[in-house]
C-alpha cells in the first residue's frame, strides 16, 4: 500500500493527520508512505536558522515512533527543501522522505531513495528505486537411500513413527510422511468446475451410454474395509528404492 504525503505547515493541521495516519497503525500489509512532511526528526536535518526541534517536529518524531515506521534513508544530498534566500538567510531542511512498515521493509530490503537535484522547486524529488529479487522456487522433499546406511537414520525414522497423534489417525499419518497440503482441495475443485460447468452438464438419462454394470458381489466388495493385512501387502509388494507417492519417501521407510 502506497500513502502519498503533502503536510500542511500548520501544527493543527499536521497534528490531525498523523492522528488519521495512525489508524492504520498494525496492517497486516506491506505499507510504504512519502512526501513532503514539513517537519523533520533531528537537529541534523537542518542547516542555519532555529534547528532545535519545537512542537511540529516532536509530534512529528512521536508519530513515525509510535506507529512503528522505518525510515529507508536516502544517497544524494542531505537536504530536500531550500528557501533560496542568498548568503546567512539561505536555510537548507530535510522535510521529504520516505517511510515503511516492517512488512514493505521485509519484502524489499533491497531498496535505495535518492535525493534528485532540483533546478525548477524548492524540494528536491525523491527516486525511489526497488531491486526485485526472483522468488526461489522450494526443492521438493526427496529421501535419499544412502540415508539407510547410517543407524542413527533408522532411528529417527522410527521415534517418528511411534510418536502418538493428536488428532485422527489418517491426518497424523499425512502429517508424518509430509504431505502436501492442499492437494485434497485442487482435486475437488478441479472436479467441481469440470463436472458443474455447462458445458459438461449431465445429459439425460436416456443418452447415457450402455456401460457394462457391476454384479452384486463385485458391488458389495467395494464396500468391504480395507484391512490392514492389505495395506502392508500392498507396501511390501512395491519394488525396492521405489518412491509410493509424493512425499518423496521410499518404500524402505514404511517397512
Amino acid at each position: 500500500m502506497w500513502t502519498a504525503v503533502y503536510a500542511s505547515n500548520n501544527i493543527q493541521a499536521q497534528g490531525e493527520l498523523w492522528e488519521e495516519l495512525s489508524t492504520l497503525r498494525g496492517i497486516n500489509v506491506p505499507w510504504i508512505i512519502g512526501g513532503d512532511f514539513n517537519a523533520y526528526t533531528s537537529v541534523h536535518e537542518k542547516k542555519s536558522g532555529v534547528v532545535e526541534l519545537g512542537p511540529k517536529c516532536k509530534a512529528f518524531k512521536a508519530f513515525v515512533e509510535n506507529i512503528g515506521l522505518c525510515d529507508l534513508g536516502y544517497m544524494g544530498l542531505p537536504f530536500t527543501w531550500c528557501n533560496n534566500q542568498a548568503g546567512a538567510n539561505r536555510i537548507w531542511v530535510h522535510l521529504n522522505r520516505m517511510l515503511a512498515n516492517s512488512h514493505w521493509v521485509g519484502d524489499h530490503p533491497h531498496c535505495t531513495v535518492f535525493h534528485l537535484d532540483s533546478s525548477a522547486s524548492d524540494h528536491a524529488p525523491l527516486l525511489l528505486m526497488v531491486q526485485i529479487t526472483p522468488e526461489k522456487v522450494a526443492r521438493p522433499f526427496r529421501f535419499e537411500m544412502y540415508w539407510l546406511e547410517y543407524e542413527s537414520c533408522g532411528r529417527v525414522v522410527e521415534r517418528i513413527w511411534r510418536q502418538v497423534g493428536r488428532t485422527n489417525p489418517m491426518h497424523d499419518f499425512m502429517h508424518k510422511v509430509q504431505e502436501p497440503e492442499g492437494v485434497g482441495r485442487l482435486f475437488l475443485d478441479f472436479y467441481k468446475n469440470l463436472w458443474g460447468s455447462e458445458a459438461y452438464a449431465t445429459p439425460p438419462r436416456d443418452e447415457w451410454p450402455k456401460l457394462p454394470k457391476l454384479s452384486l458381489e463385485d458391488a458389495q466388495q467395494l464396500d468391504v474395509p480395507v484391512s490392514c493385512e492389505e495395506i502392508k501387502a500392498a507396501l511390501w509388494s512395491l519394488p525396492r528404492g521405489k518412491a509410493p507417492g509424493q512425499d518423496g519417501l521410499q518404500v524402505e521407510v514404511y517397512t
